[in-house]
């Protein structure tokens, strides 16, 4: 019953996000506007959209996960195989974080690779690479959508994204470990 709850969840996640990016553009085959504050835009406009569905996540979401970390991290080898992203899997056990999925998604055409974690009876917390798509590299932005805080930042060709529903002064914490232990260019 546990990899059908799983398989729904990220069916439901990806139906979802389909959603999400086709109601957010127009007719005219012109890109998405997002509502994003000035200090965000124009190389991290793609922050909102992810937070946003982020926010579909509850505490329950992953209660009744009970993640192996030698398949999570075989997962993770056969979708940094596939993206082609580099990625780690950072441990944030001395934040209260447990690993409980990764998985492959796509955002404007290119991959999405996400890596969740749970705290008990807290909101899930993410970890989003993509492609970089040409953004210079930039500093770690600190902002709240939708409730929760979020972390961006562009490093060589990969753009990351942290949210969580945790103050600033941990999510700093959260993305200095998470720095820590990606891979460089």
């Amino acid at each position: 019953m546990q990899v059908g709850g799983l398989v729904l969840s990220v069916v439901v996640g990806y139906l979802a996000a389909y959603a999400l990016v086709t109601l957010s553009s127009n007719k005219a085959d012109q890109p998405a506007r997002v509502a994003t504050p000035a200090r965000e835009r124009p190389s991290h406009a793609w922050v909102e959209p992810l937070v946003q569905y982020h926010s579909l996540y509850v505490a329950n979401t992953f209660k009744h996960v009970d993640a192996d970390l030698d398949s999570v991290l075989a997962q993770l080898r056969k979708i940094t195989d596939s993206t082609r992203l580099r990625t780690a899997l950072p441990d944030l056990a001395t934040e209260g974080y447990a690993v409980k999925h990764v998985q492959e998604l796509g955002f404007n055409g290119q991959p999405l690779v996400q890596l969740l974690y749970a705290k008990a009876d807290e909101l899930p917390l993410a970890i989003c690479v993509l492609p970089a798509m040409g953004d210079p590299d930039s500093a770690v932005r600190v902002g709240s959508f939708h409730g929760l805080q979020a972390a961006s930042w562009i490093e060589g060709d990969q753009r990351f994204i942290l949210v969580a529903d945790e103050p600033r002064d941990k999510l700093e914490q959260l993305v200095r470990i998470t720095q820590g232990v990606f891979p460089k260019a």
